[in-house]
């Protein structure tokens, strides 16, 4: 029997017991035949031998290490059993009519990564495409780089793109929200040297998922940009957090509304701020989020100029979050506003990070 995370009542992950299932392969070569092996699996040594070109009786078996994959003798017939994954070069020694032939045993071990796509959008990895709703699994091992296509619909914009991935396969830890590398509408990344072979329990968008068969997901989320008033009469007021992307024009913050994720302007932006109401934005450093060394790590970013006025509160913070603000958990990448002008006849703004404002370079 295997185990498997089920989440309880209070959202917390539980264990109970399935028939069992595994994600990894073990490969038997002799020369240039190979004969693979499911993990967790068992097959009499024979088949393995005949698909490598090795026939004969077997007098003998040993393995370079018993805790990883066994050849044992049952009852006159030799089996060879697969226990875990690993990542080693290893050997199984045959002796067959008096001679002893070595046989390489790897396991070249790939993680599976579930794309999940929400939008108006195209997502096309290994050939296929996703879209709102749908998702496509890819596969790869570590070290590897994943790249898709990543493509919104007219007027539309990718809000995010990002994985998270089991990396403690005890506790089933998750190291979430990995932004991909985007590059126009390439998205990559590198498949983690610390992934582990355990099935995903994790929440994706707002659902908590089991995923048995996957070790990792990528969330990609298009939308359209918010689209401003044409002037401060008709100016729009900022109530969605999950808006990651200003058409331009103008803005009005009426209430309290907290951002946890970058703030992209497409155009000149003038933002009113009311009295009493504040608009936060808070970015992970660059240090966690690992950051195009050639790009910089943003709280609001533009090319455009941004205007801020009224009797309220901007604050943005890029880095450490909370009252402490160490500078050594920051990154020279980190920037809390990053435009191309910058003019401020109103409200008062705090801007958090390795810089506070930068406008086209001057920081």
């Amino acid at each position: 029997m295997a185990t498997e995370p089920a989440l309880g009542t209070d959202g917390e992950a539980a264990v109970v017991q399935t028939d069992g299932f595994s994600l990894y392969t073990v490969e038997f070569t002799y020369g240039e035949l190979t004969y693979v092996l499911n993990g967790d699996e068992s097959v009499p040594m024979s088949e393995i031998l005949s698909a490598i070109g090795l026939t004969g009786d077997v007098t003998a078996a040993e393995v370079s290490d018993p805790t990883l994959f066994s050849a044992s003798d049952e009852s006159g017939e030799w089996v060879v059993t697969a226990h875990r994954a690993f990542s080693t070069t290893e050997w199984m020694k045959v002796t067959i009519n008096g001679v002893v032939y070595e046989v390489d045993v790897t396991d070249d071990q790939t993680y599976t990564f579930r794309i999940f796509v929400t939008g108006g959008g195209t997502v096309t990895c290994g050939g296929n495409r996703a879209r709102d709703g749908e998702t496509l699994d890819v596969s790869a091992a570590k070290g590897e780089t994943i790249t898709m296509s990543i493509v919104p619909d007219d007027n539309g914009v990718v809000q995010y793109a990002k994985y998270s991935y089991v990396m403690n396969s005890q506790s089933l830890a998750v190291r979430t929200n990995n932004p991909l590398a985007l590059n126009g509408t390439t998205g990559s990344f590198v498949v983690p040297d610390d992934i582990v072979d355990a099935p995903f329990v994790g929440r994706v968008g707002t659902s908590d998922l089991i995923l048995e068969d996957t070790n990792a997901v990528v969330e990609v989320a298009f939308r359209s940009p918010l689209k401003g008033g044409a002037d401060e009469a008709s100016a729009v007021a900022l109530q969605d957090s999950a808006v990651s992307h200003l058409n331009g024009g103008w803005y009005r913050v009426t209430q309290d509304i907290t951002f946890d994720h970058t703030l992209y302007l497409l155009g000149d932006t003038h933002l009113i701020l009311d009295a009493g109401a504040t608009m936060s934005i808070y970015v992970p450093s660059a240090n966690i989020t690992g950051v195009d060394p050639n790009t910089n790590n943003c709280g609001i970013s533009s090319e455009y100029t941004l205007a801020v006025s009224g009797e309220g509160t901007l604050s943005v913070t890029v880095g450490t979050l909370g009252p402490s603000y160490e500078s050594g958990t920051r990154n020279e990448h980190d920037i809390a506003i990053c435009v191309g002008a910058y003019e401020q006849t109103g409200g008062t703004v705090w801007a958090e990070g390795y810089r506070g404002i930068s406008c086209e370079g001057d920081y």
